[in-house]
């Protein structure tokens, strides 16, 4: 007999035929949420805005880190990565990245909130162009054990 998802407003109900997430609940908002779920926001970042939030060089950058977990949870690393990411054809520029580890251990159920400044990088701007393009990225990235990645990243300019 396949799953059948009944709403709680009182539409009508619908047949299941996926899979779950290992690991996944049921929320309040009728959402499967699997555990842990990472969010990044950056400081200069308007809310709701597809835009990236601009900075000048060496101006502080303030990024913060909420990890959301549904129960007690293990984590080899938490860390947050700033990195240059190019793409196309000829030149390139250099690999940039800057890391620093958050948290290590184990996460009680609950949102667990990290916040941190870097520094905007002075040289190279973002650029994009026909043939090739980079972009700075700030990125959130929780190591589980089995070597599950859970990634959160937002672009910069």
């Amino acid at each position: 007999m396949p799953w059948v998802l009944a709403p709680m407003d009182g539409a009508q109900a619908v047949p299941f035929r996926g899979s779950f997430h290992p690991g996944a609940v049921p929320t309040k908002k009728r959402r499967l949420v699997a555990s842990p779920v990472v969010h990044i926001e950056l400081s200069e970042q308007a809310k709701g805005s597809s835009e990236p939030a601009s900075y000048l060089p060496e101006q502080p950058i303030g990024a913060k880190v909420k990890v959301v977990v549904d129960k007690p949870t293990k984590c080899e690393k938490l860390e947050l990565v700033m990195r240059l990411e190019g793409e196309g054809r000829g030149f390139s520029p250099p690999g940039f990245e800057q890391k620093e580890t958050l948290f290590e251990g184990e996460w009680p159920a609950g949102t667990h909130t990290y916040e941190r400044t870097l520094v905007a990088p002075d040289y190279p701007p973002t650029y994009k162009g026909e043939w090739i393009s980079w972009q700075w990225w700030v990125e959130a990235i929780a190591t589980m054990p089995g070597g599950r990645d859970e990634r959160a990243k937002e672009r910069f300019v």
